[in-house]
């Protein structure tokens, strides 16, 4: 019967290596979580050869840069596992409100259930960013109270997108209402004006001119107009999503918006994930490259990849990557200097921290935009107001 060592975690959060005798891999894993055992890593004994190969909960790999095969490995398990996997996950989503995260579980399960392969499961997004609710189904003590944690977590994160995404519903609101508005003073009220001053005569300011030519083609040209303005929405639509999607902010701008709060909600999502993956034994490496495939951010995508293959290679502390200086020095000390027994419970706190500062940003932005909106849209009514009265001031000045 072949010998693995292994580096564990005890109940206490002390680290524990040690040797264990089993038939596979995943014996060892059983036998060793049924101690109480947390395992970190495993590999066989080859009897003192550099040429070992490590293991994560029963799927065997060569330690290597992270790469696609790594994922492909986990997912492995995935695909043999599916079966005892998938009714826990179809009774947990069929207790979740509608919304967002049960419409995303619902393509997870869907995914899972219908992959003819691992690298299938690679390739998907929504199956890497729930890799850690997966990898729960890999160790034998997996409960319904661990994959509602995990739920959680996730909710968590999309709470602050969908908050983020509210934050522009007001302003958006009083948008179209005051091209509402607008638009019935154009076609009831500004016409009135524009004949009066025709029959007068009287020279108009250059606001007035520039009310009655927007009238006018709002008039004449409804249906020109009307494209013009979806055409200006879809493009800054286009333009927003493409500028979150590749981060451009945090790119073009560097550690000067490194605050900004799209990064710090790409932030908690990544420490969060990074704590449940180092929970589920994950290597850091490991924890690390695949956080960062899930957290929904360009830079710290990149980022993480980089800091996960010098982790690997072991070349230098992570302090010293080129990659640290994207990351808080928070979350780098509590990868590098913290026990392993509070390493997990830093990083969730951290994750929490990071949440509740995006929260008071969005309570705050939410009352400050609402009145800019007020106040716009009182300029644009006053500006309208105002652009019909001054010729009408003139001519009064002008008989007086």
């Amino acid at each position: 019967m072949p010998n693995y060592n292994y580096h564990a975690i005890d109940r206490e959060g002390r680290a524990e290596r040690g040797q264990v005798s089993a038939g596979s891999v995943s014996e060892a894993v059983l036998e060793l979580e049924g101690r109480g055992l947390n395992v970190q890593s495993i590999f066989a004994d080859q009897g003192g050869s550099e040429n070992v190969t490590s293991a994560f909960v029963g799927t065997q790999r060569s330690v290597a840069s992270p790469s696609a095969s790594t994922l492909e490995r986990y997912f492995d398990v995935v695909i043999e596992r599916r079966d005892a996997m998938l009714p826990a996950l179809r009774a947990l989503v069929s207790d979740l409100p509608t919304s967002q995260v049960k419409r995303d579980m619902e393509e997870l399960v869907l995914e899972v259930s219908e992959a003819q392969s691992s690298d299938e499961l690679r390739r998907s997004e929504t199956a890497v960013r729930w890799l850690p609710l997966l990898a729960a189904g890999f160790s034998s003590d997996a409960t319904s109270q661990r994959l509602s944690d995990l739920i959680r977590y996730a909710t968590r994160d999309l709470q602050i997108r969908t908050e983020r995404v509210r934050l522009l519903t007001y302003p958006i609101l009083v948008t179209l209402i005051s091209l509402i508005v607008l638009a019935l003073l154009s076609l009831l009220i500004v016409p009135t004006f524009e004949e009066m001053f025709a029959d007068f005569g009287i020279r108009l300011p250059a606001p007035t001119l520039l009310v009655i030519e927007v009238t006018r083609q709002l008039r004449f040209h409804a249906i020109r107009t009307l494209l013009v303005i979806v055409g200006i929405a879809l493009l800054l639509y286009v333009t927003t999503r493409l500028w979150t999607r590749f981060s451009l902010t945090t790119r073009l701008f560097g550690s000067a918006v490194a605050g900004n709060s799209a990064s710090v909600t790409a932030m908690s999502s990544l420490t969060g994930r990074l704590a449940e993956l180092l929970q589920l034994g994950v290597p850091l490496p490991d924890a690390i490259w695949i956080a960062g495939q899930g957290c929904d951010h360009y830079h710290f995508r990149k980022a993480s990849e980089q800091l996960a293959a010098d982790a690997f290679s072991h070349a230098a502390p992570l302090a010293q990557s080129s990659a640290a200086a994207c990351f808080p020095a928070n979350v780098i000390h509590a990868l590098e200097h913290s026990p392993e027994g509070q390493k997990i419970g830093l990083l969730r706190e951290l994750s929490s921290m990071y949440a509740r500062r995006v929260h008071r940003r969005v309570d705050w932005s939410t009352g400050a935009i609402a009145q800019i909106s007020i106040a716009v849209l009182g300029v644009a009514i006053a500006f309208v107001v105002i652009a019909m009265l001054m010729p009408l001031l003139s001519l009064i000045t002008g008989l007086t």
